[in-house]
C-alpha cells in the first residue's frame, strides 16, 4: 500500500500542476478579454467580476462585488430586467443575448447583451450563474442610425412617389381635357358638316326648283309669241 501510496505522488503532483496551469490559463483569458465576465449568488448578487468591468461600466472589481445587476441601471430598465431574470433564476435555467441598458459611472447609457448560465454545487445546489456580458452600445448605435438613414431613405422614396403620382395626375387630367377638347372639336365639326350638307342639298333644291321655273317661263314665252 505504501508503495502504491509513493508511486501516485507524482501523478499526483502532475495533476496539480496541470490544474494550477489550466487555472492560470483561465485567469488571463479572463484579464485580457474586452467582456466583462462575472458569476452572483443565488440572490443576483456579484460574487466575481473581473477587470472588464472598469472598462465597461467605469467601475473596479471590488465596487461591484456584492451588488446586483440591477443596481447599475435605470429604473425602468432594472425593473424590466428584475422580471425578466426573475422567471430565468426561478427555472434555473442557461439565457443568452439578453440586451439591457446599464449607466456608466460617468451617467451616459451603455447598451450589454448578457449571456449566463446556472451553477451548481456537488450535490447539485443552485449556487448562482456564470455568465459574460458584451458592450453593444457602439452596434446599437450603428443599427439607429442605419435604422434613422433607411426611414429617411423610405421617406424620400414614397415623397418622390407620390410627386410622380401627382404629376401623372396632372398629366393626365391634362390629356383627359384636351382629348375632351378634341371630342368637343370633332362633334362640332360634324354638326357642322351636317349643317353644310343640309345647306347644299337645300341649295340643289332650289337651283333646281329655279331651272324648273325659267323652262317653264320660256315654254310661256315661246307659246305667247307664237300666237301674236
Amino acid at each position: 500500500m505504501q508503495g502504491n501510496d509513493i508511486n501516485d505522488i507524482p501523478d499526483q503532483k502532475r495533476a496539480a500542476a496541470a490544474l494550477h496551469q489550466s487555472e492560470q490559463r483561465y485567469r488571463t483569458l479572463m484579464e485580457v478579454t474586452s467582456d466583462w465576465i462575472w458569476e452572483v449568488d443565488p440572490n443576483g448578487r456579484y460574487t466575481f467580476s473581473n477587470r472588464a468591468v472598469a472598462d465597461i461600466l467605469g467601475y473596479p472589481p471590488e465596487e461591484v462585488i456584492g451588488r446586483t445587476p440591477f443596481d447599475f441601471m435605470p429604473p425602468a430598465e432594472a425593473a424590466r430586467i428584475y422580471r425578466v431574470f426573475g422567471a430565468i433564476s426561478a427555472a434555473m435555467r442557461p439565457f443568452s443575448s439578453l440586451e439591457n441598458t446599464n449607466l456608466h459611472r460617468s451617467g451616459r447609457r451603455v447598451v450589454l447583451e448578457t449571456s449566463g448560465v446556472p451553477i451548481f454545487d456537488e450535490k447539485g445546489g443552485f449556487r448562482g450563474f456564470r455568465g459574460i456580458d458584451r458592450d453593444v452600445t457602439a452596434h446599437k448605435k450603428l443599427e439607429k442610425e442605419l435604422k434613422k438613414a433607411r426611414d429617411g431613405l423610405e421617406k424620400k422614396v414614397k415623397k418622390a412617389a407620390l410627386e410622380i403620382e401627382a404629376k401623372q395626375t396632372v398629366l393626365q387630367q391634362e390629356i383627359d381635357t384636351d382629348i375632351s377638347a378634341l371630342k368637343s372639336a370633332e362633334k362640332a365639326l360634324r354638326r357642322r358638316e351636317q349643317q353644310l350638307r343640309e345647306k347644299t342639298m337645300r341649295l340643289q333644291e332650289m337651283n333646281t326648283a329655279l331651272e324648273v321655273l325659267l323652262r317653264k317661263r320660256e315654254q310661256d314665252k315661246t307659246i305667247i309669241q307664237k300666237r301674236i
